[in-house]
């Protein structure tokens, strides 16, 4: 501490009330320095406060003005655009907080190219969705958690359709995939328990990891000849299969693909004799070679 009429340099510890080497009280100096401090600390942490909840609230509450939302219906134009990017779009991240459980049916005009990465992640209420033509991507997680939707057609011009599209979405029993993607993406239908009949394309040359896991609903599924790797427990808890085959090209198989699957015939080519099938076949189930 310094005497702050002589600059003198005092030792804290001692609690001087006079300087020693000028005489001057320094008692009154020492509480006039914390009266002073004290107060701009208090407005500095208020003022970081205001502003965080501020932050929140814009963030959270304030919708986007480019999307209506009205009755439960939200209408998406072409032009709406998120991080700069006209392309990709993610309505989700700045609808009003509440609105992913009101929202019940979305109409997405001609013209978008990408629904972006968990646009419709946790819209419990959205029933019916229709994906324009102009699409060509569907980003991760984009309706994971879509509990009441029941239907939903892939576009042609889809290219790529990330992971977990449609992860926990409980209530999806029909899905048509007209585009030519190259692979079921790891958890791309996990826990649709109610998915009873789905066509894999013909172009899909991979199933992912857990793609069909616990879809206990699923009966019939056909892997096409051009699948050559089964992610593991690509089909586990698929309990209601009645049988499924494995193509001849298929190269590797993953563990657990077919664990939980209960009392279902596998059919697998001659040439996996000699693998060690207890790696992805489960104890329950029976398989025969051709």
């Amino acid at each position: 501490m310094l005497c702050p009429k002589c600059g003198y340099e005092i030792n804290n510890d001692k609690e001087e009330q006079f300087c020693p080497n000028c005489g001057c009280e320094l008692e009154k100096q020492a509480e006039d320095v914390k009266t002073k401090k004290r107060p701009r600390k208090v407005w500095k942490k208020l003022g970081c406060l205001v502003v965080g909840i501020f932050a929140f609230i814009l963030f959270f509450y304030v919708p986007n003005p480019k999307i209506d939302v009205k009755d439960g219906v939200i209408a998406v134009r072409p032009d709406i655009r998120i991080h700069g990017d006209k392309d990709v779009w993610n309505p989700t991240l700045r609808l009003k907080f509440h609105s992913r459980s009101k929202l019940k049916k979305v109409e997405i005009l001609e013209d978008v190219t990408k629904i972006g990465e968990g646009a419709f992640w946790g819209c419990t209420n959205l029933k019916n969705i229709t994906i324009p033509s102009s699409v060509v991507e569907i980003g991760d997680y984009a309706f994971s958690q879509c509990n009441n939707l029941e239907s939903i057609t892939i576009p042609l011009n889809v290219t790529k359709i990330g992971k977990g599209v449609f992860w926990d979405c409980t209530s999806l029993k029909n899905i048509t995939i007209l585009s030519s993607i190259t692979k079921i993406e790891n958890d791309e239908f996990r826990w649709c328990s109610s998915l009873k009949n789905i066509t894999i394309p013909s172009s899909v040359v991979e199933i992912g990891n857990n793609a069909f896991s616990q879809c206990s609903s699923l009966e019939n599924i056909t892997i096409p000849s051009s699948v050559t790797q089964i992610g593991s427990y690509a089909f586990g808890g698929c309990r209601s299969l009645s049988g499924i085959t494995v193509p001849l090209n298929v190269m590797e198989i993953g563990n657990g693909a077919f664990y939980d699957c209960g009392d279902i015939i596998v059919r697998l080519p001659e040439k996996m004799r000699d693998w060690n099938l207890s790696d992805f076949i489960g104890p329950d189930v029976s398989y025969v070679f051709y």
